[in-house]
């Protein structure tokens, strides 16, 4: 994906930049599908719509919820909390990220802040 750079005023290939966590969309993959909502809770209910008859406890649930970084790779919280670390995102560290889980509640840095250039944007899919 390519685009324009307003501090440069030339086209940058997203895929050079460092890998981040899109701020603001959890995301669910259960057997090739991907769910996505501003929060986990949010991505289960998208999941639960459409495979009504999948019943999955809490700990069932865990190693399906996870983040979509900017190159849209799914990756679990653990690997989403080591990317934050990594390249400075997180704004600060919550209980959760001190014992390395990374929420959709944990608050983050935008793409935008660290590569300091302008992204297109993109909404959660909530179907």
């Amino acid at each position: 994906m390519n685009f324009e750079d307003p501090l440069r005023g030339k086209s940058l290939d997203i895929q050079k930049l460092a890998e981040l966590i899109r701020p603001g969309i959890a995301a669910i993959e259960y057997k090739g599908e991907r769910f996505t909502g501003s929060g986990h809770n949010e991505a289960w209910r998208a999941f639960e719509r459409k495979h009504q008859g999948i019943r999955l406890d809490d700990f069932e649930k865990i190693p399906y919820a996870g983040f979509v970084t900017t190159r849209d790779r799914f990756v679990s919280r653990k690997e989403a909390l080591d990317i934050v670390r990594r390249n400075r995102q997180l704004i600060e560290e919550s209980e959760y990220t001190k014992i390395g889980i990374l929420r959709s509640e944990d608050r983050l840095k935008h793409p935008e802040e660290i590569w300091q250039v302008s992204i297109p944007t993109s909404k959660p899919d909530t179907k």
